[in-house]
């Protein structure tokens, strides 16, 4: 499954990707990559395992409660 990157605004996203070129190229390190992550990406909420749970439980339950029509 792959993370969809979702960013704080359009220009962060542009920020954000060359600070990522110059990560992978060695120009800076994992510390100022963080600090561009935490300033330019959207917080993910961490779920519970109940959350979690719930969630797959109430996507079951649409799922099947709406069978495609033939």
């Amino acid at each position: 499954m792959s993370k969809a990157t979702t960013y704080k605004s359009d220009p962060l996203a542009a920020v954000h990707e060359t600070a990522s070129d110059m990560f992978e190229a060695g120009v800076i390190d994992k510390q100022i990559m963080r600090h561009f992550d935490e300033s330019c990406l959207t917080p993910m909420h961490p779920f519970s395992a109940k959350e979690i749970k719930a969630l797959r439980e109430h996507g079951q339950k649409k799922l099947y409660s709406n069978p495609p029509r033939a």
